[in-house]
């Protein structure tokens, strides 16, 4: 005769308690570590804030390859403009793009720039740097591709140049510089056709008013 073994509610409880509070203490330790990580990852962009760093690459008409003091490589996206990129392999680049990604070629590769950031956000979502770039007291790179017409203004963000760079991309506009002569609407990126289409109608609502 076989006797059903019964376990101890006691002990079941007692293990059960024990385990879901190793869960616990598991996933505590996760969160600290990702944001220590986090912090890192985040004082570690702060401390490049006026820094000399070295351009590696340039990687697009809006973003470059920079290697820092410490000789880490990381990537940046240029603060405040959207220049057009170069589509994948087999695929046409967008208007511009190859002359926007040669410009900024000629004026940074090679050079010792300052990064400079603003507000909070110091990293894209891809992990990149989003600075204003300078290669001198006087000329910020991002307002130079706007000033020429290598880059638009991206009206999707604000900052401390917003009103110059609206100013320098009307300018370039009126004068047909760069991209922006003979573009047409198809030439530009959606977000700035949508941008265009929002606009007017906000300026059509208040006329009516």
């Amino acid at each position: 005769m076989v006797t059903a073994y019964r376990a101890n509610p006691s002990v079941i409880v007692r293990r059960y308690r024990q385990r879901r509070l190793g869960l616990v203490v598991i996933g505590l330790l996760l969160t600290v570590a990702g944001f220590y990580s986090h912090a890192r990852h985040r004082d570690y962009a702060s401390e490049l804030q006026g820094q000399y760093v070295i351009v590696d690459q340039v990687l697009h008409g809006d973003r470059v390859r920079i290697r820092t003091p410490d000789h880490r490589l990381e990537e940046v996206s240029l603060k405040g403009i959207d220049a057009p990129e170069l589509s994948p392999a087999g695929q046409p680049p967008a208007h511009f793009a190859s002359q926007a990604k040669q410009y900024l070629h000629q004026r940074i590769d090679g050079k010792k720039v300052v990064l400079r950031f603003e507000g909070t956000q110091r990293r894209d979502p891809d992990g990149r740097l989003i600075a204003y770039v300078y290669l001198n007291d006087n000329e910020c790179i991002n307002l130079s591709l706007v000033h020429y017409g290598y880059a638009y203004v991206d009206r999707r963000q604000t900052g401390y140049l917003s009103s110059r760079m609206g100013q320098a991309e009307a300018e370039a506009r009126r004068k047909q510089r760069g991209l922006w002569k003979d573009l047409t609407p198809e030439q530009m990126p959606e977000w700035r056709r949508n941008w265009l289409k929002t606009r007017l109608l906000r300026n059509k609502s208040e006329n009516e008013d």
